[in-house]
């Protein structure tokens, strides 16, 4: 179901975004925006380093460069 949201101008005015969506498309979140805040309030409650959260980008991609059915070919990535 959704919900019209918007009004007189600024982004979003007039058009009609799913409920769950209608208070972040407003504020321009996006997906990226919501995984930093994510990460932020990780940081926050368990005392993640910024550090930790980049080893696991980098291992997720060595692991997905191991995949012999890859989609495509991944770069090397790392925290240095």
């Amino acid at each position: 179901m959704g919900s019209r949201r918007g009004g007189g101008g600024g982004s979003g005015a007039g058009h009609v975004v799913a409920v769950p969506m209608s208070y972040e498309f407003p504020t321009g979140l996006t997906l990226v925006g919501a995984y930093a805040m994510a990460a932020q309030r990780h940081m926050h409650e368990y005392g993640t380093t910024a550090e930790q959260l980049a080893s696991i980008a980098v291992q997720t991609r060595e692991h997905a460069g191991r995949n012999p059915t890859r989609c495509t070919a991944t770069r090397s990535l790392s925290t240095t």
